[in-house]
């Protein structure tokens, strides 16, 4: 899944530089430590899907094909060192959902609608860099790199009314990516706001296709 994603994140500063008096943005940028949490929403993502096997149940195409609850809840843990800032972060997508429309397979079987559920979890490690501050604001650029997994236990299509189910259980492992700018500014001498628009690719999410007992259909998520 490739996202465009807005991201809200409030940020908790410890240390010396967090109890300063007359605090401005400019004492996060040397060896200060925090805490963060954030909540994103996508803005766009992308609807690629494969099917690559050859048995009567493989899907020849789909209508209206789309993501849903596409938001996300992180929290992190990071360190700022003049100009360079690094957090380690965790992130939980929760239960992503996989809708299509019509849809038909290779032995003439037509579907009015189906879904797939995907739960998936990030691990990051981001740096960021600044590129312009005044007394109590930034602008930074954000460079991530993750390891996340996949778990599918749900996909079926709707036949004449009826729910075909195709999943067994199946988790897979991703290399996760993301870049984008982030907006900073100090609310008081220990919170920081901080906003962020990013580009993420989360690797593609398999199926376990019950009926060919093998890992075939793929979402790019």
């Amino acid at each position: 899944m490739k996202l465009i994603t807005y991201s809200l994140i409030g940020i908790a500063l410890v240390g010396q530089q967090a109890v300063a008096e007359e605090k401005t943005i400019q004492n996060f940028d040397d060896k200060t430590w925090y805490f963060s949490a954030g909540y994103s929403t996508s803005l766009w993502s992308s609807d690629k899907w494969h099917d690559p096997s050859t048995g009567g149940s493989t899907i020849n195409s789909h209508q209206n094909t789309k993501f849903k609850d596409l938001n996300s809840y992180s929290i992190g843990l990071g360190k700022q060192y003049e100009d360079w800032g690094f957090e380690i972060s965790y992130e939980d997508l929760g239960r992503i959902k996989w809708m299509v429309g019509r849809s038909t397979q290779i032995n003439g079987t037509i579907a009015q609608s189906g879904q797939a559920n995907f739960e998936t979890k990030n691990l990051m490690l981001s740096a960021n860099r600044d590129l312009w501050e005044s007394d109590n604001s930034e602008i930074y650029a954000t460079f991530v790199i993750g390891k996340g997994e996949h778990y599918n236990d749900t996909a079926y299509l709707v036949v004449s009314g009826t729910t075909v189910e195709y999943a067994n259980p199946l988790t897979t492992d991703v290399t996760t990516y993301r870049a984008g700018l982030g907006y900073r500014r100090n609310l008081s001498s220990r919170v920081v706001l901080d906003s962020r628009i990013t580009f993420s690719d989360y690797g593609k999410a398999f199926v376990w296709d019950n009926v060919g007992n093998t890992k075939t259909y793929r979402v790019t998520i």
